[in-house]
């Protein structure tokens, strides 16, 4: 008897010997082992590949050299202060009612005919009344000097005139919106946040005007530009005045209130 020399089937082709095997199936099967081994050779490929370049790096000691940039200087102009409302005329005040100077005066009474050993006082001469007053007794006061006499009886009880009170002239209490630490402390902020463009050459400037509205709560908002130096130099500026704290707000008689402030900043270039 002659030895067969017929492969014996595989599991595949046992297990699909009565079934379709152009659906798929047993084509996945089949192919199954080429596809593990071609997947796990590109895996170790890549692994190697950054395993052998982080061998092959040597960090440099030399330290990095610095871009060199456009030297520019920002000057920034102080803030306009709104304008403030005209202060009130001065008022004027009456002066002080003053209680009349006391006249001298001399004791003339009406006279009674006696007998001269009886008098007890001696009638003052008409002369004596030229710088004095008629009384009921004497008193030592200021001299008239000429004048009219005037009315009423010196240490009497009648009402005086009451002093007009003074009344202060009205100083309006107002501050403006100002910048935590003041103005120098505007001018780093914004040489601190500002970039500067690279359209801007040495010896150019650009003028940007911004307003924008403080509220009672110091918290800035509503920036607009009222002047413009161009795109880029607007952009910039609205960008920094969003990034600003809170402002000490404006106050208004005591009240704090919302006020809008102006400021202008001024880009100018300079050579390197």
């Amino acid at each position: 008897m002659m030895p067969s020399n017929t492969i014996p089937p595989s599991f595949l082709d046992i297990l699909f010997a009565n079934r379709n095997k152009a659906y798929g199936a047993y084509a996945l099967r089949v192919n199954y082992a080429n596809r593990l081994w071609l997947s796990l050779g590109a895996a170790l490929s890549v692994a190697g590949f950054f395993v052998i370049a982080a061998l092959l790096y040597e960090p440099s000691d030399t330290p990095p050299v610095p871009r060199k940039k456009d030297t520019v200087t920002v000057i920034i102009d102080p803030g306009i202060v709104q304008p403030k409302p005209p202060a009130p005329p001065p008022v004027s005040t009456p002066p002080r009612s003053q209680r009349a100077a006391v006249p001298a005066q001399i004791k003339y009474n009406t006279i009674k005919l006696v007998p001269d050993h009886i008098a007890d006082h001696i009638i003052p001469a008409v002369e004596d009344l030229t710088d004095k007053q008629p009384g009921n007794f004497n008193n030592a006061g200021e001299s008239l000097n000429g004048q009219p006499i005037m009315n009423g009886v010196p240490g009497g009880e009648g009402q005086v005139a009451a002093a007009v009170p003074v009344e202060k002239p009205f100083v309006p209490d107002q501050q403006e919106p100002e910048f935590p630490g003041g103005q120098s402390a505007l001018v780093r902020f914004l040489q601190k946040y500002l970039i500067i463009p690279d359209q801007l050459e040495a010896g150019e400037k650009k003028m940007v005007r911004a307003r924008f509205m403080v509220d009672a709560q110091g918290v800035v908002s509503l920036v607009e530009i009222t002047e413009t130096g161009g795109n880029v130099f607007d952009r910039e500026v609205i960008r920094v005045c969003k990034k600003m704290p809170r402002w000490k707000p404006a106050i208004q008689n005591g009240v704090p209130v919302s006020r809008s402030y102006v400021l202008p900043v001024t880009f100018v270039g300079v050579e390197q």
